[in-house]
């Protein structure tokens, strides 16, 4: 099993409008490969997984708007092209 943590820059819009905000985003990731076959003949499916564990926008003195909640962030998180394996 593989595990870090690592940042990447999201977009995340406003569902109710055209707003949107630019994110710094930290994360821990992991990733288990799996195994075909064990002894006894059955397998274990690849399995990875990523978990928010802060965000801000990249200007300090831009305040995050009142729309955006973390589950918004983790959503936008879980839907991007990562490269965690």
């Amino acid at each position: 099993m593989s595990r870090g943590s690592s940042t990447t820059k999201l977009t995340v819009s406003n569902p109710q409008g055209e707003d949107s905000v630019e994110l710094y985003v930290a994360f821990d990731w992991w990733y288990d490969a799996g195994v075909m076959y064990h002894a006894d003949g059955s397998g274990t499916p690849p399995d990875s997984g990523i978990e928010l564990t802060g965000f801000g926008t990249f200007d300090s003195k831009e305040e995050l708007p009142d729309w955006l909640t973390d589950e918004m962030v983790q959503e936008a998180l879980e839907v991007a092209d990562l490269d965690i394996d």
